[in-house]
């Protein structure tokens, strides 16, 4: 839970309760699959960022710096994302079947953004 937004006290920073979350982890296991997609801008945790690091000559005085976007995930647009991932198996030559159980179930995990909490099902609102 987040407790330092204004107007905001309480909000959740895990959607693990949601109603749409293991369907939220199929698709991006299967986007994963499907399209080789790698970002090269993030990492997953610091071991990953070592590994990826360890023989970059970083001169004396530097300084890592690293950002945490802030409301990352309700400030994304559904229709644009709905889009990108599109292109992104098009151009990966995703099979039929698998692009339209893809593109069909995306919309579910986009805009059914509930979570549970204390009991009660919850609507986060964009």
């Amino acid at each position: 839970m987040k407790l330092h937004k204004p107007n905001y006290p309480i909000r959740p920073v895990s959607y693990v309760t949601a109603p749409s979350f293991k369907l939220s982890k199929f698709l991006n296991e299967l986007l994963l699959k499907h399209s080789n997609f790698k970002s090269k801008f993030s990492v997953k945790n610091s071991y990953e960022l070592i590994a990826n690091i360890k023989d970059t000559c970083i001169p004396p005085n530097s300084k890592l710096i690293s950002f945490d976007v802030e409301n990352l995930f309700p400030n994304i647009p559904p229709k644009d994302t709905y889009y990108l991932v599109e292109e992104l198996i098009e151009k990966n030559h995703v099979n039929t079947i698998i692009k339209s159980d893809i593109l069909s179930l995306l919309p579910i995990c986009l805009h059914q953004n509930y979570f549970y909490f204390n009991n009660k099902y919850y609507l986060l609102i964009r």
